[in-house]
């Protein structure tokens, strides 16, 4: 819990505490829990996405995906022009994700700052289980392979070439 806290810190997720403004509420989270190979636990943090309210903490939750037919014909294109496929695994991915709502946490329980029990903080990235954490993860990839001039299929928005 711990390394999850600090890495939270680290990346620009958690904002400063904050006085909660009024008419906003706060998004519930909790801790899930995973044994690694180790025999380690891994603590990660969770929202409730179910206690969100649509307008005030999302908008958009929509996220485009390629279709099967479309990755068929690419790799079917690539074997036949003995092209080499590249993957990539994206870690922590919906911490790349920013917010574009106000969207407060509690502080945890063993984590809470001495003086300051009653403030919460502002998340400035999506973490799992936010209703947009998959479409604010989506809009930065999207932007950043524009960037690099690569072209969005016309017949398939799920599929960059």
């Amino acid at each position: 819990m711990k390394i999850e806290v600090k890495s939270m810190f680290d990346k620009g997720i958690l904002g400063p505490l904050v006085t909660l403004p009024p008419g906003r509420k706060v998004v519930n989270f909790r801790w899930i829990y995973r044994l690694k190979d180790d025999s380690r636990f891994h603590g990660r943090l969770v929202t409730k996405g179910y206690t969100q309210i649509e307008a005030l903490d999302y908008d958009e939750t929509y996220v485009s995906v390629i279709q099967d037919e479309t990755l068929c014909i690419l790799l079917a294109e690539a074997a036949a022009h003995g092209l080499l496929l590249l993957y990539a695994d994206v870690y922590i991915v919906f911490f790349n994700g920013d917010l574009h709502h106000e969207i407060y946490i509690r502080q945890s329980r063993g984590f809470k700052i001495p003086g300051q029990e009653n403030k919460v903080y502002r998340l400035l990235k999506a973490i799992y289980s936010l209703k947009q954490s998959r479409n604010a993860w989506y809009h930065k990839l999207f932007t950043t392979i524009n960037a690099t001039n690569f072209k969005q299929c016309d017949i398939d928005p799920g599929a960059n070439a």
